[in-house]
């Protein structure tokens, strides 16, 4: 583009110069029309090359808004997105099924509760959980009025590998970290035994550990991979849910 005006402006020079020679009373008759001739010549010319600045001006603009446009509005997408990382999903549901442990003392009835804690991650950052301090705890509780405790705890693990009954070279083989990826949608599974007539309160909490995605092409401006807890504070992962084990539950 910086060209293009320079060209422009050496014409503008030389026609200049010619109209002048062609005003000039020294030069002959035929002299004269020559020049008449060549200023034609350069003026059709940089009118031309106007034009060709112009229009490649009026392109180059055009071109930078659309850009300047576009990367407002990948922006507002970042934003808005990590934004959404606040209001990513966890949630806990139950299902109690009929399940008699072959190992209950004493004749003790037993229910079996399967946990199933789903995180929906909506924001730009991976979300890395730490397993290893058993984030879900299964509480027996007691309560009246608004006074409540808890009379048993249960920290079920994650189990990738259960162990092998009866053979006591056998382990269990736990996860004890797990992440959630970008705009993904999974569910831990846990199981316990509980007995009926009793009141179960389900905890998960775990810290927040956030990490940028590198397969984010788009520069994203530290101020947005902030989060939105101070130093002052904590932040975990929680969610919370209570259950009543009916004997007539199924």
């Amino acid at each position: 583009m910086t060209i293009l005006f320079l060209i422009v402006a050496i014409l503008f020079f030389l026609g200049a110069y010619i109209y002048t020679r062609w005003r000039s009373a020294s030069i002959t008759k035929d002299e004269s029309g020559k020049i008449a001739d060549y200023a034609t010549i350069l003026q059709n010319l940089a009118v031309f090359i106007s034009i060709l600045v112009a229009g490649g001006w009026a392109g180059y603009t055009f071109d930078a808004l659309k850009q300047k446009e576009s990367a407002e509005l990948v922006y507002n997408q970042l934003k808005e997105k990590i934004n959404n990382t606040e209001s990513s999903d966890i949630k806990i549901e139950v299902e109690i099924v009929n399940y008699q442990s072959e190992l209950a003392k004493n004749g003790e009835r037993t229910k079996g509760l399967i946990i199933n804690v789903t995180i929906a991650n909506k924001g730009i950052k991976r979300i890395d959980f730490d397993l290893a301090d058993l984030p879900l705890s299964v509480y027996k509780v007691k309560a009246y009025e608004d006074k409540l405790g808890y009379e048993s705890k249960m920290t079920p693990k994650l189990i990738k590998t259960p162990y092998k009954l009866y053979d006591k070279d056998s382990t269990l083989v736990h996860l004890k970290q797990w992440s959630s990826m970008i705009d993904s949608k999974r569910t831990l599974s846990y199981f316990v035994t509980v007995t009926p007539e009793n009141m179960y309160y389900i905890v998960f909490s775990t810290p927040v550990s956030f990490k940028k995605d590198n397969s984010i092409a788009t520069e994203i401006p530290d101020d947005l991979l902030e989060t939105k807890c101070s130093e002052d504070e904590t932040c975990n992962w929680f969610a919370s849910k209570y259950v009543y084990i009916d004997d007539s539950n199924k």
